[in-house]
């Protein structure tokens, strides 16, 4: 079984940090990480194919997507 990883390009971390950008150090009880990854999950799932392509996203990794922004530090500034 092979295992994709999907590593958001340039333009796709700006996306991200333009629909829902983290704003607070400290998140009680995760509910801001939470609020964040629905936020790009819903802005990104209303995206045609065609735009998701053109960023390098397929449809079926929109929640994995918003959840690693979110959590992985690194990505998601």
């Amino acid at each position: 079984m092979t295992t994709a990883v999907l590593t958001p390009s340039g333009d796709l971390l700006t996306l991200i940090e333009e629909v829902a950008p983290k704003r607070f150090s400290y998140d009680f009880l995760g509910l801001l990480s939470g609020y964040r990854a629905y936020q790009v999950y819903t802005h990104l799932s209303a995206m045609s194919d065609a735009e998701l392509a053109a960023l390098g996203v397929r449809r079926h990794d929109l929640a994995r997507l918003a959840m690693e922004t979110v959590f992985d530090g690194r990505r998601a500034g």
